[in-house]
């Protein structure tokens, strides 16, 4: 389980559902990524048993940055003595052990996208139109686009070695601005399945892991996580949190 850190401390409700997700999954190694010089005493002292991986302080300046980083090798190669990888942001959280997951058909499931992201490529260039929660992107994108609805990357399960292999591929095959041009998760999402990333089919990752599907419900069900839930439904959120 990573889990990105870039402020010297938490807030109440980032730090409640992060230790929900550390128990729910004891029995999993659990590591923060943070970027080089960033004080750790707060994280030391309220998550002894976690590890900590520092990176380039580059890496964590912007969400660009960052997702312009995950698109690249370096991140997954540090954990290839890992057979999966579980990135969990700071508003996502666990609450089934993710090793209950059944693993072995793909490389990456992360959150359906409800609706579906419409995705064009031409060439070495990706227009995205998206209608929800806000209409983005030109209107022939919604009507021509491909349809996307796998896997936001906030709370995600990764193949490692697949992931290694598919940035690798990936990173060859295309120029530097079109992985600028697009968030990590829709750029591997989108582009990874055309060499040979096998990506969970919507039903199997809508039972899995929420995100706009949440709205309105009463209780977590049978989700093993969610991610964005303070944004989705926050009195789902204050009754898992206990606040």
């Amino acid at each position: 389980m990573l889990t990105p850190i870039w402020r010297p401390s938490l807030g109440d409700t980032e730090l409640r559902s992060l230790s929900i997700s550390a128990r729910t999954n004891e029995a999993v190694d659990k590591i923060f990524i943070a970027p080089e010089g960033l004080p750790l005493d707060f994280y030391r002292e309220r998550f002894p048993t976690w590890q900590f991986h520092l990176f380039d302080a580059q890496h964590f300046e912007s969400v660009r940055a960052y997702s312009y980083w995950m698109t690249q090798p370096e991140l997954y190669r540090t954990f290839a003595h890992y057979d999966y990888m579980v990135m969990s942001q700071l508003d996502s959280i666990l609450l089934r052990d993710v090793r209950e997951l059944p693993l072995a058909d793909w490389d990456y499931l992360g959150a359906t996208w409800e609706p579906a992201v419409r995705i064009l490529k031409l060439g070495q260039r990706a227009l995205v139109a998206t209608s929800a929660p806000r209409s983005e992107g030109p209107w022939w994108v919604k009507l021509m686009g491909r349809k996307v609805a796998v896997g936001n990357g906030g709370l995600s399960v990764r193949r490692v070695s697949a992931m290694i292999e598919c940035s690798e591929v990936l990173i060859n095959k295309y120029r530097d601005s079109l992985r600028t041009g697009l968030l990590e998760d829709l750029y591997f999402s989108a582009l990874g399945p055309s060499v040979g990333l096998r990506v969970a089919d919507k039903n199997l990752a809508g039972s899995v892991f929420a995100e706009a599907v949440a709205v309105g419900l009463n209780d977590p069900g049978e989700f093993f996580g969610f991610h964005g839930l303070e944004h989705t439904n926050p009195e789902l959120l204050d009754t898992i949190i206990g606040r």
